[in-house]
C-alpha cells in the first residue's frame, strides 16, 4: 500500500496529467471541478452564476470545440442545463519549468454582466486580468478570455469579487 504522501503526490500529478484532460469533451471539462453560486445584484435579482476549475490552459480547452460556433453552442448548453445567467471558466496550468498559469474566460449568451464583472476586476485590482487572444476560429463577442496576472488567487477569491461586481450599479458600457 501507498503511504499517505505517495497517494497524494500520485493524485496531484493524475490531476495535471495532460492525457487525461485531452482525453476529455469540453463539457467534461466543465464538470471536473465545477461550482455555483447564487449572486444578488445591484436591483435585487437573483443571478446564477458557474465556475469551472479547469486544468489546462484556456486555448487547449477552447480547441475541444471545432470552431467558434462550436464553442458558443457547447457553454450555451451547458448554461441552459445548469440555468445559469453566466459561466466562468478559470483555468490553472503549469510550465515545462514548473511556473504556475491562470487564466479566466467569461461567457454570456445575452446581457452584460460578465462585460461588468471585468470592468469591475480592473477597477478593484486585486485580480489584474490582461486580455487573451483566442485563436482566431474560435473567437465569440460572447466569450471573454484573459490572463490572470495574480497567479495565487484561485476561486475563493474570485466568487467574491465576482459577487461584488454584480451588487456594485452598472454603469453604462
Amino acid at each position: 500500500f501507498a503511504t499517505k504522501e505517495e497517494l497524494f503526490k500520485w493524485l496531484q500529478a493524475e490531476k495535471f496529467n495532460p492525457a487525461h484532460w485531452g482525453a476529455f469533451t469540453l463539457e467534461n471539462c466543465l464538470q471536473v471541478d465545477y461550482k455555483e453560486f447564487t449572486f444578488a445584484t445591484a436591483a435585487g435579482h437573483a443571478k446564477k452564476v458557474g465556475i469551472s476549475a479547469v486544468l489546462i490552459d484556456l486555448e487547449t480547452f477552447v480547441l475541444k470545440s471545432k470552431d467558434a460556433a462550436a464553442l458558443r453552442e457547447g457553454l450555451t448548453t451547458y448554461c441552459k442545463q445548469n440555468e445559469l445567467a453566466f459561466l466562468v471558466v478559470m483555468t490553472m496550468f503549469m510550465t515545462a519549468d514548473e511556473q504556475r498559469h491562470r487564466q479566466l474566460l467569461f461567457f454570456q449568451e445575452c446581457g452584460d454582466d460578465t462585460k461588468h464583472c471585468v470592468v469591475f476586476f480592473d477597477k478593484e485590482a486585486s485580480l489584474p486580468l490582461e486580455i487573451l487572444k483566442l485563436p482566431e476560429t474560435h473567437r465569440d463577442e460572447h466569450v471573454a478570455a484573459f490572463n490572470q496576472l495574480n497567479t495565487a488567487a484561485s476561486r475563493k477569491q474570485a466568487a467574491p469579487l465576482i459577487q461584488r461586481a454584480l451588487v456594485e450599479p452598472v454603469v453604462k458600457l
